[in-house]
């Protein structure tokens, strides 16, 4: 079945690992389509996230996938302003089947997530993956 994957990510932040597991993750089933989604509070920082980006990506070939062809989907969604309402915005007018979580991020736990989007009528799986080994640790059904 294709599924919608939301990685939300800081851009400051070392997340190497967990995107891997994310983006194996996601080429366990053909179709599927993963977005990248971040914000930064000011335009000039833009260049910053399109270059952890491009980090994220590389490391992924080095490590992962011998520089081969990516099976999944990818897309970005960089918005301008606070992160967490940029989030809840497009959590709010997107519909998303799985959301990943980062348990070492205060507003991207598990947790947090879950409350915050108590409220919304198209609330995704929230998963959290092992970002050393891949692994499914945390799920949150709808």
């Amino acid at each position: 079945m294709n599924k919608k994957i939301l990685f939300p990510f800081h851009f400051e932040k070392d997340n190497k690992q967990l995107f891997c597991s994310v983006l194996e993750m996601v080429e366990e089933e053909e179709g599927n389509q993963l977005v990248c989604f971040t914000s930064v509070c000011e335009e000039d920082k833009l260049d910053d996230v399109y270059l952890h980006l491009l980090e994220l990506f590389g490391f992924y070939q080095t490590t992962n996938n011998s520089w081969g062809k990516s099976m999944a989907e990818i897309k970005k969604d960089i918005k301008v302003g606070v992160f967490i309402q940029e989030l809840f915005n497009y959590l709010s007018f997107t519909k998303v089947d799985v959301l990943i979580a980062d348990p070492e991020s205060l507003v991207l736990d598990p947790e947090f997530l879950e409350k915050l989007l108590s409220n919304n009528a198209n609330k995704p799986e929230i998963i959290t993956l092992n970002s050393k080994e891949g692994n499914k640790c945390y799920s949150s059904r709808k």
